[in-house]
C-alpha cells in the first residue's frame, strides 16, 4: 500500500507542477506586440531538446527536481491568434513506472 501512496503522491506533484506552468505561460505576454519567447512556436515535450524557451527545471518539491517542457503549436484554426501548448513534467531520476511523466494540454489565445 506504501508504493501506491508514494506514487500518487508523486503524480500529484507532477500534475501541480505542469499545471502551475500552464499558469504561467497563460499569464505570459502575447499580443500585436510582444510575444513571451516561450508562447514561441517549437519546443518539444522531449527535456533534453535543445530549445531553452520551451523547459524549465523546477527544484525543492516533494517529489525532487522535476524536469518540465513543452510544445507550441499554431491553431487550432488558421487565424494566428490562438496555439495549442503540450506541457510535460517528469521525476528527475524516476522509477520506471513515472518515467512517462504527466501531460497536459491548453489552448491561449492572444491577447
Amino acid at each position: 500500500m506504501s508504493r501506491t501512496n508514494a506514487t500518487s503522491n508523486i503524480l500529484n506533484v507532477l500534475a501541480t507542477t505542469a499545471q502551475d506552468q500552464a499558469d504561467r505561460l497563460r499569464n505570459a505576454a502575447w499580443d500585436a506586440v510582444t510575444e513571451d519567447p516561450r508562447l514561441s512556436v517549437g519546443g518539444s515535450t522531449d527535456y533534453s531538446a535543445s530549445n531553452t524557451n520551451h523547459r524549465a527545471a523546477v527544484t525543492g518539491t516533494p517529489a525532487g527536481t522535476i524536469n518540465v517542457s513543452w510544445a507550441v503549436a499554431n491553431g487550432p484554426g488558421a487565424t494566428g491568434d490562438i496555439r495549442t501548448v503540450t506541457i510535460k513534467a517528469v521525476q528527475l531520476n524516476s522509477a520506471a513506472q513515472l518515467a512517462r511523466g504527466v501531460s497536459i494540454t491548453l489552448v491561449i489565445a492572444k491577447n
